[in-house]
């Protein structure tokens, strides 16, 4: 079987948390928790998606953004994007 060796910058800090996280899994080390979840990927066993968290607006923020919608759905449309810019920073 032929290897290669696989080496990635990262934080200190982030590798020595990610070697905690692996042991309370149950992984021998690192390398082991990184080569399982890469064969999961490679044999689809495993999808890897980023979903957006909401943003968590102030009592303020949204009640500006509901006036804000309340006017746009009353047909008083920004000409362009910079005049929506500038109503939002309002």
């Amino acid at each position: 079987m032929s290897q290669t060796n696989l080496q990635l910058p990262i934080d200190t800090r982030m590798r020595d948390k990610a070697k905690v996280a692996a042991a309370r899994q149950g992984f021998s080390s690192l390398q082991e928790m990184i080569r399982v979840f890469l064969m999961q990927i490679v044999d689809e066993r495993l999808s890897v998606s980023f979903i957006e968290r909401p943003v968590a607006l102030s009592k303020k923020a949204e009640a500006r953004y509901q006036k804000l919608l309340a006017e746009k759905s009353d047909e008083r449309a920004s000409s362009s994007v910079d005049e929506l810019v500038a109503e939002l920073g309002t």
